[in-house]
């Protein structure tokens, strides 16, 4: 077993809202709503926090970058103090959390941010993000949203190409549409994550949103393996789980499961688990990721699933394995 480690996660704070408006809303009338403490960021250091405690292993999770000092920040800082996660390196700013409005209507739901312009995502700056500490063992997971966002998503890849040169750094594209001003000078910025990432995450959904015009995931990851990606792996919802590295492309499927509601933190948990499965096997450079076998890459993958078919059953009670 490799001990100690460390997995530095680039942050995500935001507050879900969401909204159940009934057919007729009324001025003044109030609508039914429900605040998550959500980000995907948060979700992945929590699973990982609560792994590496239950499987007894001498890691830690440390959280880098700003958090606001409003209410919404203080509900995270206390999630973290009670989970285990390492704040030592946060710094809280003034501005407002990250707010996302979810509207659940009758025929679809709409998704957009009512304060991207102005929070405490955006205030990242290169004077937030500390020289971290000299360790033989260390991972650094990365998303697409707070590295998506301006001025401050230059900061975290200049940040990153600083201090995780020679590591293990795991890319989510998690993409967003309604954060990207400009999807020319996106696409831009994801092709330098894969010149600096181990591997990216990248989900069929993200595909349809930034590469409509690209005939589909295998075009996508090459691109990102000729650019010094090592591992491009792309979740598929409840259909399968596919990744292509020097080995070519493998599928695996998902385990059908039945009395599924909510599906809320899956696509974290299993990033969390492939994550935890690259530091048990002693994944924590690009080299050695280079060196892996399909066989090896094919365990992390299923380690993954693993983690996010267990959370699934733990937050749906009476959900089970379908026959």
């Amino acid at each position: 077993m490799i001990s100690p480690f460390t997995i530095y996660v680039g942050n995500e704070i935001v507050a879900d809202m969401h909204l159940y408006p009934a057919q007729d809303v009324k001025l003044y009338e109030p609508v039914p709503a429900e605040y998550h403490l959500g980000g995907a960021h948060v979700f992945n250091a929590g699973s990982l926090a609560n792994q590496i405690s239950q499987l007894g292993l001498n890691g830690q999770v440390s959280i880098l970058g700003t958090v606001s000092s409003d209410v919404i920040g203080e509900h995270f800082m206390a999630n973290c103090d009670r989970m285990g996660i390492n704040t030592h390196h946060v710094v809280r700013v003034d501005d407002p959390t990250l707010v996302a409005i979810v509207t659940h209507g009758k025929d679809n739901n709409s998704f957009y941010f009512p304060n991207a312009a102005s929070n405490a995502i955006l205030t990242t700056k290169a004077e937030h993000l500390p020289t971290v500490e000299p360790e033989e063992h260390k991972m650094m997971l990365m998303q697409g949203v707070c590295s998506s966002m301006q001025p401050s998503g230059p900061e975290w890849l200049r940040y990153v190409q600083g201090n995780f040169a020679h590591d293990l750094v795991i890319y989510d594209v998690n993409a967003r549409p309604s954060l990207i001003k400009n999807m020319g000078a996106h696409l831009k910025l994801v092709d330098d994550w894969a010149k600096v990432s181990s591997v990216i995450k990248i989900s069929d959904a993200d595909i349809d949103a930034l590469y409509a015009d690209v005939d589909g995931f295998e075009i996508v990851a090459g691109r990102f393996l000729e650019l010094g990606t090592t591992l491009v792996v792309e979740t598929r919802g409840h259909k399968s789980v596919r990744v292509m590295s020097a080995h070519g492309v493998q599928e695996f499927p998902i385990p059908a499961l039945t009395g599924i509601e909510n599906t809320v933190g899956a696509g974290d948990n299993f990033m969390a688990g492939l994550t935890l499965a690259f530091a048990q096997a002693g994944v924590f450079t690009k080299s050695v990721m280079a060196e892996v076998g399909a066989d090896e890459i094919a365990g992390f993958v299923e380690t993954g699933i693993a983690s996010a078919r267990e959370h699934l059953l733990r937050q749906n009670p009476g959900s089970a394995l379908a026959p």
